[in-house]
């Protein structure tokens, strides 16, 4: 996976910007390669549908990031990591960098490859691309849906559509 001392140089100092492209499960021709900063461990195991769940193997460690390249998980399978702490305790952690995740109540990760969506909006970033937004006006509005959609809590999955339609109308 290569040296890890910039990276963790940076990931600690909190400017490192791309961490996201280091840590989490990313789909390669070889295989699925999976890393997790996790410096405190004694051990560190990948579990998921592509090995049975199987508790036993040992991520290899560097400076505290635990990783492996997995030839049997593909894009889809479900994926978790077993950490066994100093004093022997183990506990079940989702990716922090999983690009997709089960919906609630399960936690599981998926294994997603994000670079492989066809987007569709080439003509629209060419005509972005042209303008200077600099001196463009821009209004930005963020809210956090669950908060102000109250419906959206409950146990079933979220309906981004309807809750669009009653956020314009607000």
């Amino acid at each position: 996976m290569g040296d890890y001392s910039e990276l963790l140089y940076l990931y600690k100092q909190g400017s490192e910007t791309h961490a996201f492209s280091r840590f989490g499960a990313h789909v390669e021709s070889s295989g699925v390669r999976f890393a997790v900063f996790a410096p405190n461990a004694k051990r560190v195991a990948l579990v998921g549908d592509f090995n049975g769940w199987d508790e036993t193997s040992t991520m290899e460690c560097e400076q505290g990031v635990w990783h492996q390249l997995s030839k049997t998980a593909k894009p889809g399978h479900l994926y978790k990591y077993l950490i066994e702490g100093a004093d022997g305790s183990r506990v079940y952690h989702s990716d922090p960098y999983g690009f997709s995740g089960e919906l609630r109540p399960h936690s599981a990760n998926i294994v997603t490859d994000p670079f492989s969506f066809p987007f569709s909006d080439a003509e629209w970033m060419d005509k972005r691309a042209a303008i200077n937004t600099h001196e463009k006006p821009m209004h930005i509005y963020e809210v956090q849906l669950c908060s102000w959609d109250t419906a959206m809590t409950d146990d079933g999955p979220m309906d981004l559509r309807a809750t669009a339609d009653r956020l314009v109308e607000y």
